[in-house]
C-alpha cells in the first residue's frame, strides 16, 4: 500500500492506421459479452477502455471459441442499411476482427501490463 499519490504524466498514443473505423458500438457489444467486463475499465462516455493483457487475451480466444455466435452479431451489425454492406462476406468481417484484435495486442505497450484503447 502505497503513501502518496503521484500522477502519471506520460502516456502516448501512436497513431498507426486505425482500427475499426465507425465500428465502435459493434466493439463494445463484443467486449460486453465476451470480455470479463468487471475487471475492465472504462470512461464515463465508453471512449477509453483499459483491460489487462491477460483478459485481452481471453477475449479473442473467447471470439475464436464462439465462432458462429460471433459471426451471427456481426451479421446483424453489418447487414443493417446505414453501414451499406449488403454483400457483406462474414467470414471474411470475423476473420478482419480476429486479426485487428490481434494486431492491438502485439501492438500494445511492452513495457505495461494493460492494453489501453482510445476511440477518437
Amino acid at each position: 500500500m502505497g503513501y502518496r499519490m503521484h500522477v502519471c504524466k506520460t502516456y502516448k498514443i501512436e497513431y498507426g492506421r486505425g482500427l475499426f473505423n465507425c465500428q465502435q458500438g459493434v466493439v463494445d457489444r463484443l467486449l460486453e459479452r465476451y470480455a470479463t467486463t468487471d475487471e475492465m475499465w472504462s470512461s464515463m462516455d465508453n471512449t477509453t477502455y483499459e483491460l489487462s493483457k491477460e483478459m485481452f487475451e481471453d477475449f479473442i480466444n473467447n471470439l475464436q471459441k464462439n465462432k458462429e455466435e460471433v459471426k451471427e452479431i456481426l451479421q446483424k451489425e453489418f447487414c443493417k442499411p446505414q453501414y451499406m454492406y449488403k454483400n457483406v462476406d462474414i467470414e471474411e468481417v470475423y476473420k478482419e476482427y480476429i486479426e485487428g484484435f490481434t494486431e492491438v495486442l502485439q501492438e500494445a505497450d511492452k513495457n505495461l501490463d494493460y492494453i489501453r484503447l482510445d476511440w477518437f
